[in-house]
């Protein structure tokens, strides 16, 4: 009896990632370009696992990738926690203090907190100022890559389930992506 070579529901990666080189080759040169790009298919067609394979070979020439899933978004106040936490573990293990900085600098309504795990990896916890405008905190942590970026960190995001920003007042938060 044979068995379904294909696994689904889930991100695959490696053995499990079926080879589809022309559109992984035409993503990857689109981002690394500084251009946007929309993918869409049905439900269950590869599309997490074709950027995921896209952000891991980038990664691999030097850009800081993050994976955002809008599916862990309920609230402003949650894509904004959600959101800073992704942008901050991106960062390299050994630039925590400076991004810890440059994030306080860049977003005024909230104050991160870094711990480090067993295997030494970095932890966030944020909290929030009192009286903090939502929408200003949105503004900056949406601007919070491009404000991260220079020469040697330049970053490419990708959102995931991105129809599920209807949870967020959609087209005002849409617009500011």
């Amino acid at each position: 009896m044979r068995t379904n070579p294909f696994k689904f529901g889930k991100i695959v990666y490696d053995k499990h990632f079926y080879n589809r080189e022309k559109e992984l080759r035409k993503i990857i040169s689109t981002l690394s370009s500084g251009n946007n790009i929309a993918l869409y298919a049905p439900r269950r067609y590869g599309k997490s696992s074709l950027i995921a394979k896209a952000l891991n070979d980038l990664e691999k020439e030097g850009y800081v990738c993050v994976h955002f899933d809008f599916m862990s978004v309920y609230s402003q106040k949650s894509f904004i926690e959600n959101y800073s936490r992704k942008i901050l573990k991106s960062q390299k293990k050994s630039d925590v203090k400076t991004v810890i900085s440059r994030f306080t600098t860049f977003v005024k309504s909230i104050k991160p907190a870094v711990s480090f795990d067993q295997s030494g990896n970095p932890e966030f916890s944020l909290a929030f100022m009192e009286n903090m405008d939502k929408e200003e905190s949105l503004i900056d942590v949406i601007n919070l890559p491009e404000a991260l970026a220079d020469d040697h960190n330049k970053y490419i995001i990708a959102f995931d389930e991105f129809q599920e920003i209807t949870k967020l007042n959609g087209e005002n938060v849409e617009k500011l992506l």
